[in-house]
């Protein structure tokens, strides 16, 4: 899995205390992919940031986002643990590209992100606190999961191609190990971009219609619409005036 130097993560649900170890399986392969890699967007637009986490198809258990370490065997999957005692879903975005600075938090950025804490993010909050998604994801299912949204910070922004070099998704685990101290540790669900540097999300922004523009279109469509009433109405006229006896 590729990593980079600056993330931002966000926390989403933590396990309550969860005992001892289970004699179940490691969670099964999964891959995380964008939902709409490329596209275009106004400048005074909303982007939302979409991933779609997936079970491969010959995986032979489910993914269980329950909050709960039963997917884990100790110390099979974590060689040293005696304990987990906490999962915590994590979803986070690498900061390289032009929606977001190097650094991740630069005022004079043309876009501000805000990762999504609703029902349909991958750490769920009701009333201002992380509760367990209580999905399950069987071989060859998958879910989509709003990320977060890049919003303009001052109007609209200048026209141009715009990136996002990466997102992913993972467990965040805290637990004790065999000689009693407490130990953290990360199991990546996937990443949009795995190993390809070549991979990116991105959006072709253009420009706000002028307000003169949208009015003469606007202008256009009406002479356009009136000159058809027109026709039809003189078409009509003469049908009146020909002799009753004419045919058509």
């Amino acid at each position: 899995m590729k990593h980079f130097n600056h993330l931002i993560r966000a926390i989403g649900c933590a396990a309550a205390l969860l005992g001892a170890a289970s004699a179940f399986a490691a969670p099964p392969a999964t891959t995380v992919t964008w939902v709409t890699p490329t596209g275009s967007a106004q400048a005074g637009d909303t982007v939302d940031v979409w991933l779609r986490l997936a079970v491969d198809a010959s995986a032979t258990t489910s993914l269980v986002l329950d909050g709960s370490a039963s997917q884990f065997n100790l110390p099979t999957d974590l060689p040293g643990w005696a304990e987990v005692q906490y999962i915590d879903t994590v979803a986070w975005i690498g900061c390289q590209g032009s929606f977001i600075p190097a650094n991740c938090y630069d005022a004079a950025s043309a876009y501000r992100w805000a990762f999504n804490h609703g029902s349909d993010s991958f750490g769920n909050y009701v009333n201002g606190h992380s509760v367990p998604l209580n999905i399950t994801l069987a071989a060859g299912e998958s879910r989509d999961f709003l990320l977060g949204s890049f919003t303009p910070r001052n109007g609209p922004v200048a026209p141009g191609h715009y990136t996002l070099g990466n997102a992913g998704l993972q467990f965040n685990l805290t637990g004790i190990d065999t000689n009693g101290s407490t130990v953290y540790e990360y199991w990546g669900l996937g990443d949009a971009c795995g190993d390809s540097n070549v991979c990116e999300f991105s959006r072709d922004i253009t420009a706000v219609p002028e307000p003169t523009s949208a009015l003469l279109m606007l202008a256009g469509l009406g002479a356009v619409v009136a000159g058809g009433t027109r026709r039809i109405r003189c078409r009509a006229a003469v049908a009146r005036l020909r002799p009753a006896s004419l045919t058509a």
